[in-house]
């Protein structure tokens, strides 16, 4: 059994002068396609951005919404470690 890590995106972050750089290809008319061949991001991603931008002004990413984790990082490490060290443990073994 493979515990995940809700922690890490599966994929990473396209940086915020990138982002900005699509919008400045964008304004010069090239299109996704032309600035996925410069920038290390896909077409649609490319078109997204842009979009983002004309409808906000901005490339930042959103804040997100929805209850927010209780449990730290750290936390969560010592759970799976224990759980991959004691996998006989029952929850509420493992809660205390």
């Amino acid at each position: 059994m493979e515990i995940e890590n809700h922690y890490t995106n599966s994929k990473p972050q396209l940086p915020l002068a990138d982002r900005w750089k699509i919008v400045h290809y964008k304004e010069l008319g090239s299109s996704g396609e032309g600035i996925s061949k410069i920038l290390p991001a896909s077409k649609p991603t490319c078109n997204a951005i842009y979009k983002k931008y004309q409808e906000t002004g901005d490339v930042s990413n959103s804040p997100k919404t929805g209850r927010p984790i209780e449990v730290t990082p750290e936390e969560s490490k010592m759970v799976i470690e224990t759980i991959r060290a004691h996998p006989e443990l029952s929850l509420s073994q493992l809660k205390r």
